[in-house]
Formats: structure tokens, sequence, C-alpha cells
């Protein structure tokens, strides 16, 4: 039975020890050159945008629901907070505390080039559920609506509370609109109240698509 590595170096007399090295370590090089490759395309191809996205929240006990609050930051794994909450909307509640909730969030997520939005890693489409953390708690939420999936969102409340998508609005409209500001109905009723207003898209004339979100008297 010849030795395992001959006189010559050979493995099995066929394959030289150093040959052998020298092509697994190119081998690993492709590999690990590819997949870093690839991480560095992914990253330059990703564009950051405000999502605005509404959460479903069930269940939460009261310590975690009463610690959230519009204005409030959403944190990311790396600590990024530039995701922030618009409004948060008490659907129930129970006798031990524990409440169903809605929270419409302005997300700073990654649009990747196939369109799809990614938060913290997760992709967010509608029926989708991520963990959430602000700076003193964190909780489950399920995804509602992701930006366009719907222009309008309404909760079964009176008042309701809705996210509306204004479309090619100059910018003297748009920068007029603020939390807080009116909603003027046709009987002049202005009971309806402006929660937050996100830009999500601008062209060179300065022409914005927005999003509205707004707790309205229906």
């Amino acid at each position: 039975m010849p030795a395992l590595i001959d006189e010559k170096g050979r493995i099995l007399g066929k394959i030289n020890i150093i040959d052998l090295f020298f092509l697994l370590a190119l081998l690993a090089f492709i590999v690990l050159g590819g997949y870093y490759l690839s991480k560095l395309y992914l990253v330059a191809t990703y564009t950051e945008q405000p999502t605005p996205v509404v959460y479903r929240l069930r269940g939460q006990p009261y310590n975690i629901w009463s610690s959230l609050a519009a204005g409030d930051r959403l944190i990311d794994r790396v600590g990024e907070d530039s995701s922030r909450i618009s409004a948060v909307i008490l659907l129930h509640q129970e006798s031990d505390g524990r409440a169903d909730l809605l929270l419409v969030a302005n997300m700073s997520a990654r649009k990747q080039p196939n369109g799809k939005i990614v938060f913290d890693g997760i992709t967010l489409i509608s029926g989708a559920g991520l963990r959430l953390r602000t700076r003193s708690v964190d909780f489950w939420a399920d995804v509602v609506s992701v930006g366009d999936d719907k222009i309008a969102y309404a909760l079964p409340v009176r008042p309701a509370v809705v996210v509306f998508r204004a479309k090619n609005m100059p910018y003297p409209v748009w920068s007029s609109l603020a939390a807080g500001g009116s909603l003027v109905d046709r009987a002049m009723d202005d009971s309806s109240r402006i929660l937050d207003v996100i830009p999500v898209r601008m062209d060179a004339n300065g022409i914005y698509d927005v999003v509205v979100v707004a707790n309205v008297s229906a």
C-alpha cells in the first residue's frame, strides 16, 4: 500500500501537496471574494427612503403599550434610530390591561433593486411580523400596510385614523401641511386633525408625493 505522502511530496503519488494547498487557497479566495462583492453590490444598490408603515400590535401588556407615543424613535439592530412613530391608536383593552393597538410609523427603510422594502433585515409586506424596539421597550408587531400597498387604511373606529397618499403636490401646498393642522369638510367642520406629514418622493420641479396620517372625524 503506497504511503499517504511519497518522497516527492505527492498525496497517494498523484497530487503534489503544495499544489493542493495553492488550489484550496485559490478556491477559498474566489468564494469569499464573490460573497463580499455581492454584499458590496447589494449595499451600493440599496436606497434609503422614508416609508409609512401601519402595524397592528396584539395583546400588548400595559407597561409596553403605555410607553409608546408619537415621536418615539424605532431602533434597528445596529442602533440606527431615524425611524419614528407617527401615531399610536388604542383599539381594545382587556380587564388585565393588555391591549390591541394600531401603530403608524415613518420607517427609514431600504428599497432594494427588486422594489422590496427592507427594515432591519425583514422585508416589509402586509402580514409580515417583526420585533420593533424603542429606547425603552421592545414588542412584536404585524405589518398591515406598507407605502403604496394601500392608498388609505381606516380603522373600524370613530374617529378613524386614516393614511392618505397625496400625489403631485407643489411645494407651497404640501409644506403648509403640519401635524396638528385641521382638515375641514364641506360643512366647515374642522374636528379632524393631521397627525403626521411624510414626504415620500420629490422630482426636479419640486413636485412631491406625501403621506398624510390624520385622525378623521368620520
